[in-house]
C-alpha cells in the first residue's frame, strides 16, 4: 500500500471518530398582532434564516361562555416580499375545552373555518401551505382535540378557498406524551409542534428560575421519537416578570402586552429563557439527531425592537449560527469644551444585560466635583479613594445610556475602571 493510500484511510478513519450534525429546519413564529414598522423590520432580518414563517391569524376566545372568534390583519406585502411560505397558527383559549364535549363544536369549527378561509383569500397565491392550532387543551380532554380536528379537517374540505395540499398541525404539551389519546390525536395532523418551555408557578421567588426544560428537554424528545410521528421542537426566547408581596407569597406575572401594578412592598425578578441553555441543547443533541420524525425548530418568539421580554434580534442571530452570543458593556467618557464630563455604558454585545453592572469611577484631586447619577443607577461614595461606585440594572444591545455627569474635575480628568458584570450572565 502506498503513502497517498494510508493518508487517505487515516483521514477517513479519523472523520468517522468524528460526530456529525445534522441540518434542521428553523421555524420563526410572528406572534404579533400589530404589524407595524418593527415587525416588518424583523421579518427582513429572518426570512433567509428561516425555512418559512408560523404566523399568528387569530384565535378563539371564551368569555362567559360566549365564543368570540377574532383574527390578525396580516401584512402580506412584508411576508411576500420574503419569498417564504406562511403557515398561520390559530390560537384556541383553554377554556373551549367544555365546548368541545357539546354539540356546540360543529359551530365552532364552521366558524374558525370561516375566519381562516378569509384570511387565505388575501394572502398571495401559494404563500400559505399550512394551518396551525395552538390549544393547550387538558390531558384528560384530548379525545375531545381530536373530535374537533376531525371536523374542522372537514370543514376545510368543503371550502374550494381552502387547497386540499394545506398541512395541518397543532402545538404539543410535554405532558400530553404519556397519553394514550395524544397518539391517536396526532394522526390528524401532518406534523405537532412539541413545546419545550412553560411558565410553571414559584412556591418562592427563589424558585423562579427559567422557563426551558433544560433537565427534561432531552427526555421529551426522545418520547416523541418512539411514538413516531414528523414534530418539530419549540424553543424560547422570551420571558416574564413574577412578582411576590413582601410576606413571600406569589402575586402573579407580567409578560409583553400585560399591564401590572406593583404593589407597595412587592418584589419582581425578570426570568428569561437563557441563549447559552438553548444552545447547549441545541447543539449537543438537536444537531446529532438523524431520526426521521423530528423536523427541526420553531423559534418562540420573533424578537423585535419593541419587545420587552424577549430576546434582541442579535442573540437569536447567534444562536441560529450556533454559537454563544457576545456579552459586552463598556463605559465611555465624553468631554464637552465647558467642562462637563458625562459617563455613558454602552451594551456592544449581542445580549440584553439585565442583571447588575457596576462601575468604579475616581477622580484626582481632593475636592469632591459637583455630580449626578441618572436614568435609575444608583451609587455609593468610596472611603478608600477620590470616587463613588455606581451599580444599576442592565442595558439591551446597542444601547448607549448615560449613567453620571461630573464637573469640577481637575484638567476635565476622571479614572473610570472596567464595567463588572453579574456573573450569572456567564
Amino acid at each position: 500500500m502506498n503513502k497517498i493510500s494510508k493518508l487517505t484511510i487515516f483521514i477517513i478513519a479519523i472523520f468517522c471518530l468524528l460526530p456529525i450534525s445534522y441540518a434542521y429546519d428553523n421555524v420563526v413564529y410572528v406572534w404579533q398582532r400589530n404589524w407595524d414598522d418593527n415587525v416588518q423590520e424583523s421579518i427582513r432580518t429572518l426570512y433567509n434564516r428561516t425555512g418559512y414563517f408560523a404566523v399568528l391569524c387569530g384565535d378563539l376566545k371564551v368569555n362567559n361562555g360566549k365564543v368570540i372568534v377574532d383574527t390578525v390583519d396580516i401584512d402580506w406585502t412584508a411576508l411576500a416580499e420574503t419569498e417564504t411560505s406562511t403557515t398561520l397558527v390559530f390560537r384556541i383559549n383553554a377554556k373551549a375545552a367544555k365546548l368541545f364535549e357539546t354539540d356546540t363544536i360543529a359551530d365552532i369549527s364552521k366558524s374558525i373555518k370561516d375566519a381562516i378561509a378569509k384570511i387565505i383569500q388575501k394572502a398571495p397565491e401559494d404563500e400559505i401551505t399550512g394551518i396551525q392550532f395552538d390549544y393547550d387543551c387538558p390531558t384528560a380532554k384530548l379525545k375531545g382535540y381530536k373530535r374537533f380536528l376531525e371536523i374542522i379537517k372537514s370543514e376545510f374540505r368543503k371550502d374550494s378557498i381552502l387547497r386540499p395540499d394545506l398541512e395541518v398541525s397543532i402545538t404539543a404539551l410535554s405532558t400530553w406524551l404519556g397519553s394514550g389519546d395524544f397518539k391517536d390525536l396526532v394522526k390528524q395532523t401532518s406534523f405537532y409542534v412539541l413545546q419545550l418551555h412553560a411558565f410553571e408557578r414559584p412556591r418562592t421567588i427563589d424558585d423562579a428560575d427559567d422557563i426551558f426544560f433544560k433537565n427534561e428537554a432531552q427526555g421529551y424528545v426522545k418520547s416523541a421519537i418512539i411514538i413516531n410521528h414528523p414534530f418539530y421542537v419549540s424553543l424560547p426566547t422570551y420571558g416574564y416578570d413574577v412578582i411576590f408581596n413582601s410576606k413571600g407569597s406569589f402575586l402573579g406575572l407580567r409578560a409583553e402586552g400585560q399591564q401590572f401594578a406593583y404593589a407597595k412592598g412587592s418584589v419582581h425578578k425578570r426570568i428569561m429563557a437563557q441563549p447559552n441553555d438553548i444552545l447547549a441543547f441545541a447543539n449537543r443533541y438537536l444537531s446529532k439527531l438523524d431520526y426521521q420524525p423530528f423536523l427541526g425548530v420553531y423559534w418562540f418568539r420573533m424578537p423585535v425592537k419593541a419587545d420587552e421580554f424577549n430576546w434582541h434580534m442579535k442573540t437569536l442571530l447567534a444562536v441560529l449560527e450556533k454559537r454563544s452570543p457576545l456579552v459586552s458593556v463598556k463605559a465611555e467618557v465624553v468631554v464637552s469644551k465647558d467642562g462637563l464630563c458625562e459617563v455613558y455604558l454602552i451594551n456592544d454585545g449581542e445580549k440584553n444585560v439585565s442583571d447588575q453592572l457596576k462601575i468604579n469611577i475616581s477622580w484626582v484631586n481632593e475636592d469632591v466635583p459637583f455630580f449626578d447619577v441618572v436614568n435609575n443607577f444608583n451609587y455609593i461614595e468610596k472611603s478608600e479613594q477620590n470616587g463613588i461606585q455606581i451599580t444599576g440594572a442592565g442595558i439591551k444591545a446597542g444601547e448607549k445610556v448615560l449613567v453620571a455627569w461630573f464637573r469640577g474635575v481637575r484638567d476635565n480628568s476622571i479614572s473610570i475602571s472596567e464595567v463588572e458584570i453579574d456573573k450569572s450572565l456567564n
